[in-house]
């Protein structure tokens, strides 16, 4: 997951950089930003983990990005890099089907998920 997470930082900061769009500064805090993320999701196997971490980096980096062809190019080297390190492990097809929460009880005890919401694949 490190090694995953550092690429994609190293993609994103050699292909979309400050000259092309002021607001394209990414930094190191925008992989951790897709870390605490995974909180959000309801996780039962590694392989949840894995996409679930797909769709946070996606949407993480994707709404920073300002033209289509800049979303598509990042989807693009995404999806090579999530193949590449997790290749047989969870597939990124598979995404609609993962769910996060939108609410916990604050019951410490009985933490369980009230409310349910789907993510899009789509950027």
């Amino acid at each position: 997951m490190t090694i995953f997470l550092s690429e994609i930082y190293e993609i994103v900061q050699k292909n979309f950089i400050s000259q092309q769009f002021s607001h394209y500064i990414f930094t190191p805090s925008d992989m951790i930003s897709s870390i605490r993320a995974l909180f959000s999701f309801e996780i039962n196997t590694p392989a949840d983990v894995i996409r679930a971490l797909y769709v946070t980096v996606r949407e993480q980096i994707g709404n920073k990005l300002a033209t289509k062809d800049d979303i598509e190019n990042f989807q693009a080297l995404l999806d090579q890099s999530f193949e590449k390190n997790f290749s047989g492990r969870a597939h990124h097809s598979e995404l609609n089907e993962m769910v996060y929460t939108t609410t916990l009880h604050e019951n410490a005890e009985a933490q369980k998920i009230q409310g349910k919401s789907r993510i899009s694949p789509k950027l």
